[in-house]
């Protein structure tokens, strides 16, 4: 896989305890438009000073990618529907 564009959308800080699960709800509103993009977050332990100035998947503690189509109107994403 080659990734032709990158773009950071969101950092979100929270903490939890040892064993404790939070649920946090992400809006994204990407710019980028088209099929198969890859979301990805990534979790790292510490405070903000602790993820680098690059964050990858590689250097954080746990990730997790979707893939989603973004289209850029309405119109687009329901043409696509129809075409499938």
């Amino acid at each position: 896989m080659v990734i032709l564009d990158r773009e950071h959308l969101l950092t979100q800080s929270t903490t939890a305890a040892h064993n404790e699960t939070n649920h946090l709800d992400v809006e994204l509103a990407p710019t980028m438009v088209g099929e198969d993009v890859r979301v990805t977050f990534m979790l790292y332990v510490g405070d903000e000073s602790q993820v680098p100035d690059n964050p990858t998947p590689d250097d954080a503690y746990r990730s997790l990618h979707i893939w989603v189509d973004v289209f850029e109107t309405e119109d687009d994403r329901e043409a696509a529907q129809t075409d499938s």
